[in-house]
């Protein structure tokens, strides 16, 4: 009795093959297949899976090839109903742009009689699906994007009070109205039913698709085997710049099918009901999106933070293992400068985390960042190896470590996650701040050498980074500092000085072109820088006290005054402050307000001698001598060694006339110092007189 032989219309291998094409997992699909086509070569059912291989993979020319070695089997009909379905797409294509597609005309005519048949719905009709609310000022830029693109417009307005709608309408827009319920998702949802076009293209009024764009797309909606396509959003997060770039890749175009819809209050996607559907995604590339709206001018003008966090909020309430509004929780309180929530949000996230999550990278990016601008380096580092362990090691992760190790002051091994991050690229599927892959990571390493006094190449990382970003603060900052430590004062001066220009660095740089000045001698210009970065900052003690050091090296009294009087203005001064401020009165002539600051110092902290001594010379050379007497004597009885005191003391009873204790107050003074000689010749002068 023969055995059972398996099926020429069935083989297991092909099988697990698309199985793992649907799953996205090509590579792997790719691997099992080559191995099972070495022993069978010519068995259909595997020649079959090779021609979805090439479907999936956009070859669909290739697969045409294989048609006649697929068999008559499940799988063999379905490659042949999806590469009829290509090739109608590409005709309709073809068709719409007038023209005619050769190749999609003989492709069909080999593949049709081994196919299913095709679906009724497939088409390439393109409907751009927007929701918007007072876009006014970016609408037209997103709709000039996409209008020579896309074959109807669907803007859902949600209650605009300025002129979006009519915006919408001079661009032919099919305009409905949505009443807003705090759900992106329902307003979504509510544009697909609208739209009528076989692809949804989502996109917001404050983006715009590159030109580069059309093509792609246009060579994604003539592929119907696909559910939908990532495409590239580049979100820019700097006001005056375009090179701070934060990347990410959501599906933004699918198939318009029963089913298919979005989820999720906020942060919405569509992704998982593509995925329940049973057809894969890809990533579309040459495709982009633009996107303006995380601008920080944006985001304050419209509030963005705060209503995101209390909607994410909302969905983690109903939801609290959803790694993905956690991830987007952790965000949110990073772009609001709210570290402690973003650290807590990180660690909530990465509990719940499906290994090879696309948003784990940049989930323990973020938590480890968090507890750098909480000054906790230890703990960071802790972070970026716990992301290791987990399979989120990238170079994200390096570039967290060698910020955290350099904080830690363990250069070597900062130097060594500096270059591993150094030598990575980034992968086209990575999301987070892409401007760590385009110029941050060369300060950082810029930051190591400038420590560790290889001061040439650390400038060289610095110009890099200048080249891609030149008014990034950190790199003119960094630059500026390392030019400083390697003696080259002049440029380094100069450097400061742009610096002072970006708002993020600006104090720092006032500060270092006063440390410059004052270095080169240049003390008015040093006080003026440390006055500026004051006036910046009132707190900055740094600041004030280059301030004071720059006024006393000029020896400018009015400065000092000034100094002091603002200091007042925002701190209650001390009582030695009081007395400086007192004697740099005394110095510029204003004797009563000086007088008042030594009081002011004596009644702040009685015990404190200077403040006596300081009230008694203004008032000896004020010509009030008794009153002068008063506080030297106040000063003795708590510091009654101070040689000085005793010496003022005793000229001040000689202008009294009181000779006995005149010769007591410079006997006194002798005797704590035998070398006094000024009170020795006073001693001589009243006692030749007697």
């Amino acid at each position: 009795m023969q055995p059972n032989q398996p099926s020429p219309e069935f083989h297991p291998i092909a099988e697990q093959v698309e199985g793992l094409i649907r799953a996205g997992k090509a590579q792997e699909a790719s691997q099992l297949l080559e191995a099972a086509l070495v022993a069978e070569p010519t068995q259909p059912d595997l020649r079959a899976a090779q021609g979805l291989l090439h479907v999936f993979a956009g070859e669909e020319d290739a697969a045409v090839e294989l048609i006649h070695d697929c068999g008559k089997g499940p799988r063999a009909r379905r490659l042949g109903r999806l590469l009829t379905e290509h090739y109608m797409c590409r005709q309709q294509l073809a068709a719409k742009k007038g023209k005619r597609d050769g190749i999609a005309h003989l492709a069909l005519e080999k593949v049709r009689i081994h196919a299913d048949r095709p679906l009724d719905h497939i088409g390439i009709k393109l409907s751009a699906c927007l929701i918007v609310k007072d876009e006014a000022k970016n609408l037209a830029r997103c709709l000039n994007s996409v209008k020579d693109l896309v074959d109807e417009i669907i803007v859902v307005d949600t209650g605009s009070t300025d002129e979006t709608v009519a915006i919408a309408e001079s661009f032919g827009a099919h305009v409905d109205h949505f009443e807003w319920c705090n759900d992106f998702s329902a307003a979504r949802n509510f544009s697909l039913e609208i739209a009528t076009g076989d692809w949804a293209l989502w996109i917001d009024a404050d983006e715009e698709l590159t030109p580069e764009s059309v093509a792609a797309i246009e060579r994604a909606i003539v592929r119907p085997q696909f559910g939908g396509y990532a495409i590239e959003i580049v979100n820019f997060t700097e006001d005056d710049s375009e090179a701070a770039r934060y990347v990410h890749n959501p599906v933004r175009l699918f198939r318009r099918e029963p089913g298919i819809k979005f989820a999720g209050r906020i942060h919405e996607q569509v992704m998982p009901s593509i995925a329940q559907s049973g057809r894969p995604w890809a990533y579309l590339k040459g495709a982009q999106l633009l996107h303006y709206g995380y601008r920080p001018s944006e985001m304050e003008a419209r509030n963005k933070v705060e209503r995101t966090v209390t909607m994410i909020q909302k969905e983690l309430a109903d939801n609290p293992t959803d790694s993905f509004q956690w991830f987007n929780l952790a965000n949110a309180y990073t772009a609001a400068n709210d570290f402690i929530g973003a650290e807590h949000a990180a660690a909530q996230c990465a509990k719940y985390l499906a290994p090879g999550d696309q948003v784990g990278a940049l989930n323990y990016q973020l938590w480890s960042n968090a507890l750098l601008k909480q000054d906790r380096a230890g703990d960071a580092s802790k972070v970026c190896d716990a992301a290791d362990r987990n399979g989120f090691g990238t170079l994200l992760n390096d570039f967290e470590r060698a910020n955290a190790y350099l904080r830690l002051g363990l250069h070597e091994e900062a130097l060594d996650a500096a270059n591993r991050c150094l030598a990575a690229e980034w992968p086209s599927d990575m999301t987070g701040d892409a401007s760590i892959v385009e110029y941050k990571r060369y300060i950082v390493r810029g930051q190591i050498l400038s420590v560790l006094g290889q001061f040439p190449e650390a400038l060289s990382m610095f110009e890099r980074a200048l080249r891609v970003n030149p008014t990034y603060g950190p790199a003119i900052y960094s630059k500026a500092a390392t030019l400083e430590k390697a003696g080259q004062l002049e440029e380094a001066l100069d450097t400061f000085c742009a610096g002072q220009q970006n708002q993020d660095v600006a104090q720092l740089c006032l500060k270092g072109a006063g440390r410059v000045c004052a270095a080169l001698d240049l003390q008015k210009r040093a006080a003026e820088f440390y006055r500026e970065a004051w006036r910046k900052d009132v707190h900055d003690e740094e600041a004030w006290i280059g301030w004071i050091k720059a006024g006393d090296a000029t020896g400018d009294a009015r400065m000092l005054v000034e100094a002091y009087s603002a200091y007042a203005e925002n701190h209650v001064a001390t009582a030695d402050i009081l007395i400086n401020w007192g004697r740099a009165l005394n110095d510029s002539g204003e004797f009563e307000r000086a007088l008042i600051c030594f009081r002011e110092a004596v009644e702040r902290e009685p015990q404190n001698p200077n403040a006596y001594f300081n009230a008694g010379d203004l008032l000896y050379k004020l010509e009030q001598f008794v009153d002068a007497a008063e506080y030297y004597q106040a000063g003795l009885r708590i510091e009654p060694n101070n040689a000085s005191g005793w010496f003022v003391l005793g000229n001040a009873l000689a202008r009294l006339g009181a000779v006995g204790g005149a010769r007591l107050g410079y006997e006194q003074a002798l005797a704590i110092r035998p070398d006094y000689e000024e009170a020795r010749h006073n001693l001589e002068v009243i006692c030749e007189a007697a």
